[in-house]
């Protein structure tokens, strides 16, 4: 049996309410642990009611029940809320906050699927994807997503000052010039711009490709779009402490610059995505002719 989704909002509502009671304490534990690194966790939750509003048509066409499979998820979120509430003395405050937000994603995925049965929650799979960026990166990983994002930031500066014909001394993480010397350190990575370029690639694949390879290819890359734009921000600080004034590096412009980048990060971005896209209209074209051409 159908049913229409205003009637399954009757069951899923109360439990929602009840979720964000029960892990409120977890967002303000984020917030306080690394709240300039997950400060895009609120725009998370906003594109994710965006997708299930815009698509409400196609995505609660066929709403039901699944309490077997929902409730499932829903006991499965306990085991690691327990863990992380009884254990909370040993993590750091960013692995307690991954523990927490790990267990409140799959308590929400659980009761949309109770709520809503397992097509609709097929239909919401990205919605439900989305939840992946709302669980911080835990300690483990994210020392070696800053490292690699470092060393690549500093490939691409180095890169950046020879094209220039500045050509450095380089040591470790170390640009040294003649009256300037600079650290790439691990604050320098542009870890924050890096999720916020995922985010972004996501949504371009998800909405502006129509092949998983392409959408594959497209997060990949930015991968490496994402270190080359912080290279060029920290050549061009450089550049800027030699030829104008060496107080750049101490300024604001340092410390606070990094939006402009951004900008060129999401320019190229976007060409890789005009690019993607032209390529796999082609590819899909040759496709339907050739599969003509064999009927």
């Amino acid at each position: 049996m159908i049913h229409k989704p205003d009637k399954r909002i009757l069951l899923f509502g109360p439990l929602l309410l009840l979720g964000i009671l029960a892990f409120s304490r977890t967002a303000i534990d984020i917030f306080q642990a690394q709240s300039d690194l997950y400060s895009h966790i609120p725009a998370i939750y906003l594109i994710i009611g965006y997708v299930l509003f815009t698509e409400r048509k196609k995505i609660f066409s066929e709403a039901g029940y699944s309490p077997v499979c929902g409730g499932a998820l829903v006991l499965l979120s306990c085991a690691p809320y327990f863990y992380g509430r009884i254990n909370q003395s040993g993590f750091s405050p960013n692995d307690y906050s991954s523990i927490l937000s790990l267990a409140f994603a799959l308590y929400l995925a659980g009761i949309f699927l109770l709520s809503f049965g397992l097509k609709t929650f097929r239909k919401a799979q990205f919605a439900v994807f989305l939840l992946l960026f709302t669980i911080p990166i835990p300690d483990l990983v994210l020392d070696k997503v800053i490292y690699f994002l470092q060393v690549q930031s500093y490939n691409a500066a180095c890169w950046v000052l020879d094209a220039l014909r500045l050509y450095p001394i380089k040591q470790g993480f170390s640009i040294s010039l003649p009256d300037v010397s600079v650290v790439v350190a691990p604050q320098c990575s542009g870890i924050r711009s890096s999720i916020a370029l995922l985010i972004i690639s996501t949504l371009y694949a998800r909405y502006f490709l129509r092949t998983n390879g392409a959408r594959l290819t497209l997060i990949i890359l930015t991968m490496f779009v994402a270190p080359f734009k912080n290279g060029l921000r920290i050549a061009t600080l450089v550049w800027l402490s030699v030829y104008w004034n060496k107080k750049v590096l101490e300024g604001s412009l340092h410390t606070a610059g990094g939006i402009p980048f951004f900008f060129i990060g999401l320019a190229w971005l976007t060409v890789i995505l005009f690019v993607l896209s032209k390529l796999e209209r082609r590819l899909v074209t040759r496709s339907s002719e050739a599969a003509q051409e064999k009927r």
